[in-house]
């Protein structure tokens, strides 16, 4: 396979997986939902590998990061704090990257975005049954997502950027608070293979629309499609 098609086909790998993911979900496939789940953040980490000439080691531990929330939130009991753990890491990570390629500043959307998730969670605990500790952790990284999210409104900033590649990433980063936001729903008030597949519909195209964009940023020619 010549090398310039190598990135496109990493894009249509990793719809596949989402795909069959959801798939999974919405027909209560319990096995194929837990072997199809972790790869897709394995493949947007690989095609951003293959797609800059210079390796974006940062933004590609976010995804790693993510591969290992999702390997961890596989798993019942104490070790979703681990999970928890390791999606803030990314969001640090993805926070660090986007900052690192553009001028940090005060942006009225980033805090307007920041004030509706907490005010969301605020009402959202008080339906849940999350013992004290857990709320300030959960508090704890809605202020991490949210200093990710801040990172991509910074993109704004960056010229060199065109608008479309910073506008994939902004609508990436409100994907994934959108994802979360099911997700305590589902997580701590009530479920069903539709919530469940609302977060990682929301999920997979946060993490495909950041890595899109990311790498329409950072590539000279703008284009995936080999011409």
């Amino acid at each position: 396979m010549n090398n310039q098609y190598v990135p496109l086909t990493l894009l249509i790998v990793a719809i596949i997986n989402a795909v069959i993911h959801w798939n999974a979900i919405l027909n209560n496939n319990k096995m194929m939902v837990r072997l199809s789940k972790c790869p897709f953040c394995l493949i947007m980490g690989l095609f951003l590998f293959v797609s800059l000439e210079e390796t974006p080691i940062v933004f590609i531990l976010g995804y790693i990061f993510s591969f290992l929330g999702d390997f961890f939130l596989l798993f019942e009991g104490n070790i979703f704090l681990v999970g928890m753990l390791s999606f803030g890491l990314a969001h640090i990570c993805n926070a660090y990257a986007f900052i690192s390629v553009s001028a940090l500043a005060f942006e009225w959307i980033g805090i307007f975005v920041f004030i509706l998730v907490f005010i969301y969670w605020t009402i959202l605990k008080n339906y849940t049954i999350l013992p004290e500790y857990m709320r300030k952790i959960v508090y704890g990284y809605l202020t991490i997502i949210s200093i990710g999210f801040y990172g991509s409104v910074c993109l704004f900033n960056n010229a060199q950027w065109t608008l479309s590649s910073r506008l994939v990433v902004l609508i990436g980063y409100l994907f994934f608070i959108l994802s979360d936001s099911i997700l305590g729903v589902s997580l701590w008030v009530k479920t069903n293979s539709f919530i469940r597949f609302l977060v990682m519909f929301t999920y997979y195209i946060a993490q495909f629309l950041l890595g899109l964009g990311y790498v329409l940023g950072l590539n000279e020619n703008q284009s995936l499609i080999p011409i």
